[in-house]
């Protein structure tokens, strides 16, 4: 009697070794799908991670650039309106003048205009540049 008893002892024992087992086997699998999964997230990530850098650094050299034209820009603007103002006293000087002078005011006038044209442009495109450097 204490035979079967052993034996079924035994056998109760071994029953729920394997089943332990077979529940460490499952949850090893499921350890691994999920590593799988997750290395295939982080995979995922680093290459959206990667596209992001290149696009912000894209950017970055856009605006930069954009920077520097803007610079540029300020640069010929200030140039052309100190430029104007020079222009904007030799036409007051030249109303004062004798008649002899009419004929510089009339070329003075036409200079400040074509000034005034390029300013307008230069104006035009610092907004332009001012709007890119905003947007980039």
């Amino acid at each position: 009697h204490l035979r079967d008893e052993l034996y079924k002892v035994t056998q109760s024992h071994l029953q729920a070794i394997d089943d332990y087992q077979s529940k460490l086997q499952a949850q090893g699998d499921e350890a691994e799908e999920r590593e799988a999964t997750l290395q295939e997230e982080l995979s995922r990530v680093r290459e959206e991670q990667e596209a992001t850098q290149a696009q912000l650094a894209a950017k970055t050299a856009a605006h930069d650039h954009l920077a520097q034209q803007l610079e540029k820009t300020s640069g010929e603007m200030s140039v052309l309106c100190g430029k104007h103002e020079a222009l904007a006293s030799a036409h007051g000087a030249a109303q004062a003048n004798s008649d002899t002078r009419q004929a510089r005011l009339a070329q003075a006038e036409s200079d400040l205009a074509a000034r005034d044209g390029t300013i307008a442009e230069l104006q035009r495109r610092l907004q332009e540049a001012g709007k890119s450097v905003a947007e980039a």
